[in-house]
């Protein structure tokens, strides 16, 4: 299945501004010195009109398609046993995921190269990989009274994210949005005083083994080009018939479901894990561009830990419902 977008939002600031320059990797800046490190002289930008702050203007663009492919088969392979098997591969793109009711907030929370542009990435929503099975057993031990146990096994990719920045690089206001630069190498980029050589060849190892950032050397990150780990969760039924005491023909039934076994048994199994709000994790921060050679400047100094550069790990998703941690519910049914 394929499907094209005819309508979608889409935010502009129009009192952006006219752009002040180009940085180095050629996108613009709204700065009043593009190559100054951020500070409070550098977020003042030249507004179309002085008289007003953000003026967002909701539109519609046409860009944007998704697609899918799903395959499943069913079958009861005999008069106690049922099973199930789905696999669905998917790819969809959007220019802005509509993550708000406010424009503001739609046009800000959301990653970018110029914040004005209808560029289309991946979809926030993407899940390009589905599988999804379940296997049910039924015996009558006891007269016509039903024993039942059931799996659920649901196993998918993790959403979307990008690398950005940490602070606001071209001046218009809105800090860990810019999708980051990666470098090549260390020649490629200039750093600030405070990181030692041995933190700079880290933040160089990092990049160059993360399967991810390692696509995008010598060029900036492209949004939401990463995806947090697959995830692999299973739920489990037990379902017993008994006799009910009246009227005649009654039934009760005791059930047991537990969400999330593998939580369970290792509280390391079936979370998801999921970049912060607005789907982004932070490289480094700007620091500038060296006039001299056209560099970056970077600053790690908030991604260290314990003196390494290490970026804020993957959180666990708490916000989805059901939460990410097991639970069991327990269920009486008296059926007359």
């Amino acid at each position: 299945q394929r499907l094209n977008v005819i309508k979608a939002v889409q935010y502009q600031n129009l009192n952006l501004g006219a752009p002040t320059g180009l940085l180095p990797d050629g996108r613009y800046s709204y700065a009043m010195d593009p190559y100054a490190a951020p500070s409070s002289s550098n977020r003042s930008r030249y507004n179309a009109n002085p008289s007003f702050g953000n003026l967002i203007y909701l539109t519609n663009t046409n860009k944007g398609e998704s697609e899918a492919l799903t395959l499943s088969i069913k079958k009861p392979f005999s008069d106690n046993w049922f099973g199930m098997l789905g696999f669905t591969a998917s790819r969809a793109t959007e220019v802005n995921p509509g993550t708000s009711s406010v424009a503001f907030s739609s046009y800000q929370n959301r990653a970018f190269v110029n914040p004005n542009d209808a560029e289309v990435s991946t979809s926030n929503y993407s899940v390009p990989r589905r599988v999804i099975a379940s296997l049910s057993w039924q015996h009558k031990f006891f007269g016509d009274y039903t024993t039942q146990i059931s799996t659920f096994f649901d196993g998918h990719s993790g959403t979307p994210y990008s690398w950005v920045f940490g602070n606001d690089m071209n001046g218009d206001s809105l800090g860990g949005r810019d999708l980051a630069y990666i470098p090549r190498g260390l020649d490629d980029v200039m750093f600030t005083g405070n990181s030692t050589a041995e933190q700079r060849q880290e933040f160089i190892d990092y990049i160059h083994n993360d399967n991810y950032l390692s696509q995008y050397k010598g060029r900036v990150f492209k949004r939401n080009g990463a995806r947090a780990p697959w995830i692999n969760q299973i739920d489990l039924t037990f379902r017993q018939e008994i006799p009910g005491l009246f009227p005649s023909g009654a039934k009760g039934e005791l059930r047991f479901d537990i969400f999330n076994l593998g939580n369970l048994i290792n509280d390391e199994w079936g979370v998801e894990r999921r970049a912060s709000f607005p789907l982004t994790r932070q490289l480094a921060n700007f620091a500038g561009v060296d006039p001299a050679t056209g560099r970056y400047i970077y600053d790690i100094d908030r991604q260290l830990r314990d003196v390494h550069y290490a970026p804020i790990d993957l959180p666990v998703n708490e916000s989805l419902n059901p939460s990410q941690r097991w639970s069991i519910l327990v269920t009486v049914r008296y059926t007359f």
